[in-house]
C-alpha cells in the first residue's frame, strides 16, 4: 500500500498574547509581520465567554472559535482548518462576544516565509 506524499512544516511554537481592555470587545493586531499557522486559541477571563478569531477584520474569514467554561479557564478550541494560514501582511481580528474576555493566547507556528522548514513527507 502507497502512501501519498506530503508536506510538513519543521518550526518553533510561538504564542501571539494580548489583553483586552475592560469593555472593549474587539481587538485587531495589526501585520504580525511572519507567515503562521493557528494551532489553538485559548482564552481566559469571566465564565462562558466566546471568543472568534478572524482574518483581517470583522468580515473575514472565522480561523478559530474558543470558549471558557463556567470559571473562566479555556476549553478546547475549535479551528477552521481552511482559515488557519496566515499571510504576514494579514492582521489578526479577535472578537469577544459578551465583552467578558480579559486574555487571549494565540499558538502558532510559522510556515512559508515565516522562518519554517519544509520537507517532504512519504
Amino acid at each position: 500500500m502507497a502512501i501519498a506524499s506530503a508536506t510538513a512544516s519543521i518550526s518553533s511554537t510561538f504564542t501571539i498574547s494580548t489583553i483586552f481592555p475592560a469593555g472593549q470587545g474587539t481587538v485587531t493586531i495589526t501585520n504580525p509581520g511572519r507567515a503562521f499557522r493557528v494551532l489553538t486559541v485559548l482564552g481566559t477571563g469571566i465564565a462562558a465567554s466566546v471568543i472568534t478569531l478572524k482574518k483581517n477584520t470583522t468580515g473575514g474569514a472565522t480561523a478559530a472559535v474558543c470558549t471558557t467554561d463556567v470559571t473562566g479557564e479555556p476549553l478546547p478550541a475549535i479551528l477552521t482548518t481552511a482559515n488557519v494560514d496566515f499571510l504576514a501582511t494579514d492582521n489578526i481580528f479577535l472578537a469577544v462576544a459578551t465583552q467578558n474576555a480579559t486574555q487571549v493566547d494565540i499558538l502558532c507556528v510559522a510556515t512559508a516565509g515565516g522562518q519554517a522548514l519544509t520537507t517532504a513527507v512519504a
